[in-house]
Parts: C-alpha cells; sequence; structure tokens
C-alpha cells in the first residue's frame, strides 16, 4: 500500500504513466496542464501535464498550466476513489477552478484515460 499524494504514490504513478508515453502523439498539439493545489495533503502541490512527452505528473507548481484545481485533501482523495466526481465536487463548492475551463472540458477524454491508466494504483493506495 502506498499513501495518496506521498512521494512513493507519486513514484508509482508516474511508472504507470510511463507505460503509456505514445499517447504524447496525441496531445502534442493540444498539451493541457492541470496544476493542483491540496490542502493538507503530504505533497501539497502537483501538476498533471499532457503533452507531447505522454503523460506524468510533476511535483510542485507548473510553470503555465492550464488550469488550476484548488480543493482539501479529503475531496482530492474522494475524487481519486470515485466517491465524488469533479464536477459535483466543483458544484457543492468544494473544488475551485481557475483557468482555461473550456480547455479542460475539450480535453475531458484525454483526463478520463489518465484516470484508467492509475486504476491499478487506486487499488493500492490508502487513502
Amino acid at each position: 500500500m502506498v499513501t495518496y499524494l506521498s512521494p512513493q504514490w507519486f513514484e508509482h504513478a508516474n511508472a504507470a504513466l510511463a507505460q503509456h508515453r505514445g499517447l504524447g502523439a496525441a496531445w502534442r498539439e493540444h498539451p493541457i496542464i492541470l496544476q493542483q493545489q491540496v490542502e493538507g495533503a503530504p505533497t501539497p502541490s502537483y501538476a498533471l501535464v499532457l503533452d507531447g512527452g505522454g503523460p506524468r505528473l510533476t511535483v510542485g507548481d507548473a510553470e503555465d498550466p492550464t488550469a488550476t484545481f484548488r480543493l482539501s485533501h479529503e475531496t482530492a482523495a474522494a475524487i481519486a476513489q470515485g466517491a465524488i466526481s469533479a464536477q459535483a465536487a466543483f458544484q457543492a463548492g468544494q473544488l475551485h477552478i481557475e483557468g482555461e475551463v473550456t480547455t479542460l472540458i475539450a480535453g475531458l477524454e484525454r483526463l478520463a484515460a489518465v484516470g484508467d491508466i492509475l486504476a491499478d494504483l487506486r487499488a493500492e493506495t490508502e487513502f
């Protein structure tokens, strides 16, 4: 078991994502950088990068994110476990979004693919 958003979790997540570097070709022309600011998390700031290099997570603040999600560790864990959708968290005021929301909406399919890639890790994660 690995703790959600711990350094070990990021290692496991990036190992899983690295197996799908070929997806980068689909994202080369329309990259997405989704910054996450998670209050109370072991790693409070990280970014999901979807670009020509393939999907990956980077710890810290991204230089020029497409959008930024601000949420609590509890809400982030609930979304990661599938207990609540990001849309429902947003509507409930538990998730705040800044940036290019229309670009995120256009990239929902790509974002869902990342969730599928990380499915096995979710089963091994302690939230």
